[in-house]
């Protein structure tokens, strides 16, 4: 063969080895990259680890946000979220919203408590002071000082005894008002018909020592009698005097003093009155009201003698209210009835004579 044979072996040779050093070296070109792009992608995901752990490291400490992005590598991928569980949105820790819940809670169930027991104290006092009644205070249980009342009715005279063989001075019915399932008002610690009755034992203990026959309506404050039955009495027995004793009260606290009401058309009712009122106005420490003529009283209108209804005083008056309930306040204020009584009945006596 010729050489341009040879030559043109050797140059397609050298052709073929060239081809196949550029296809190797294509691919350990290529394979070379892709090792770098591996590494390169690994040492990201080592950045990326690092970074998180510094990133998650900041949010604990400062207690920010509730969670954290990485930030694009050289490579252009996008970093994976990280989510902070420990963290609520609006920046508290799950602890902290969960200590606030249940204080919280604590506070509604305490307010809810407390509207209970102040409905329930409210439907208690409402249904004692309907449907309760409180016990009744004796008189010798009341507070008494005697210096507050200088002007007392003299204790320290004995009571007269009455002669066996002279007849009564006259015949007296003494009615202690309301009583029984009709209390009377009630506007201080003990109940109306409690105090006029406790006046009213005292007036028979006065009067009998003078050698007065006296007849009560009632001796307890257990007795329910209707205004005609305290009328009959009085008219069975022919009684020269019926008192009838109450207490008063007012919507104004600054009104105070004793009235006197009598019968209305009868003249012996309004002397009788009469005598009570100057023994009163004698005294200068009582507060007075007058006598007054009444013809709707029914106790006082089917009595057919002489008749007076005593109102000993105001019981929405705290200063009156704290003499009512005085022991000697109230000897001192029967004191005088028992005298108007007295000189009434003598005064009957001389002019029939």
């Amino acid at each position: 063969m010729t050489n341009e044979y040879y030559e043109n072996q050797e140059n397609q040779e050298n052709s073929g080895q060239n081809a196949i050093r550029r296809t190797v070296g294509s691919n350990e070109i290529r394979i070379s990259d892709d090792s770098d792009e591996n590494r390169e992608y690994h040492k990201s995901d080592e950045n990326t680890s690092r970074q998180t752990d510094s990133e998650r490291s900041i949010i604990n400490d400062a207690h920010g946000a509730a969670g954290a992005r990485h930030t694009p590598d050289s490579t252009g991928k996008t970093a994976n979220r990280i989510f902070v569980n420990d963290f609520s949105r609006n920046g508290l820790p799950k602890d902290e919203i969960r200590r606030r819940r249940i204080r919280r809670r604590n506070q509604d169930m305490a307010i809810r408590i407390a509207l209970i027991f102040f409905t329930g104290f409210l439907c208690g006092s409402l249904f004692t002071g309907l449907f309760l009644r409180p016990q009744a205070i004796p008189a010798a249980a009341v507070a008494d000082n005697p210096e507050e009342n200088p002007a007392a009715y003299d204790e320290t005279a004995e009571p007269e005894t009455p002669d066996a063989d002279q007849p009564p001075l006259g015949v007296v019915v003494i009615d202690a008002g309301h009583g029984g399932k009709d209390p009377g008002c009630m506007e201080s610690s003990v109940w109306e018909s409690e105090l006029n009755l406790q006046m009213a034992l005292k007036l028979q203990e006065k009067l009998e020592a003078k050698g007065v026959q006296v007849l009560m309506t009632r001796t307890d404050d257990e007795v329910t009698l209707s205004l005609a039955e305290r009328a009959e009495l009085a008219n069975d027995h022919k009684a020269d005097v019926f008192v009838s004793i109450h207490q008063n009260s007012y919507t104004s606290p600054q009104i105070s003093g004793i009235e006197f009401f009598y019968k209305e058309g009868e003249p012996g009712s309004e002397v009788l009155a009469g005598l009570f009122e100057e023994n009163i106005q004698s005294d200068g420490s009582i507060s007075n009201r007058g006598i007054k003529a009444s013809g709707d009283l029914k106790v006082l209108r089917l009595s057919k003698g002489p008749a007076v209804l005593i109102e000993s005083g105001y019981l929405t008056n705290p200063a009156e209210e704290k003499n009512l309930l005085s022991d000697s306040y109230q000897d001192k204020l029967m004191g005088y009835i028992a005298d108007g009584i007295i000189e009434f009945l003598e005064q009957e006596a001389q002019r029939e004579a």
